[in-house]
This record gives structure tokens, C-alpha cells and sequence, in this order.
């Protein structure tokens, strides 16, 4: 029980730490709210139905089960992100590239080589 609490209260100060950073950018971002509405829903619930583990174990499972998602998405969207990024750096190079051949060439040429 304790475990679970200091768990869903560091997701909690992490969710406020977020909102004070963004304002209320927070809000625009609906995964953010979700989250948010899930995590402090899960402390209720766990506070609440601490006593009484039958009511309401169905949905602190399926709620868990969605922060658990929410950070495979994060990780998800982290890594598209890092990947895109690391395309278009490679896509300006080989652009950069392609435009020193023909500066090459002539180099070439004016040494004699073919």
C-alpha cells in the first residue's frame, strides 16, 4: 500500500512539475490531461479502497495499466522524434554531397584524370 502510494505521488509531482512548466500548454495537450485524470483518479482510488480491495480493483488495474501505456507511448514518440531528426540531418548531407560531385569532376579534369 505505502509502496504504491510514494509511486503514484512521484507520477503526481512529475504531472504537477510538468504543468508548471508548460502553464496552461498543459491543457492543450489531451494525453497530458488523460494522464493527469488517471493518475489522480489511481491516488483516490488507492486511498479510498484501501481497506476494501474488490471495489474498485478492476478499474486501479485498468488505470495502471494505462500509465504503463502512456510511458511506452512516450518512449514511442521520443524515439520517433530522436529518428526523424537524425533523417534530416542525413538527408542535408547527402543533399551537400550531391552538390560537391560536380565541383569534383571538374577537379578531375583539370588534372588530367578521366
Amino acid at each position: 500500500f505505502g509502496l504504491s502510494i510514494s509511486i503514484l505521488l512521484v507520477f503526481e509531482a512529475e504531472l504537477f512539475a510538468t504543468f508548471a512548466l508548460l502553464g496552461f500548454v498543459f491543457f492543450r495537450q489531451i494525453m497530458y490531461v488523460i494522464d493527469f485524470a488517471v493518475v489522480t483518479l489511481s491516488l483516490i482510488f488507492e486511498i479510498v479502497f484501501a481497506n476494501t480491495a474488490e471495489e474498485g480493483a478492476g478499474l486501479l488495474v485498468f488505470v495502471r495499466v494505462w500509465r504503463f501505456i502512456r510511458i511506452g507511448h512516450g518512449i514511442f514518440v521520443d524515439t520517433e522524434t530522436f529518428e526523424e531528426t537524425k533523417i534530416q540531418k542525413l538527408e542535408k548531407e547527402i543533399k551537400r554531397l550531391k552538390e560537391m560531385i560536380p565541383l569534383s569532376s571538374q577537379n578531375l579534369l583539370q588534372h588530367g584524370y578521366t
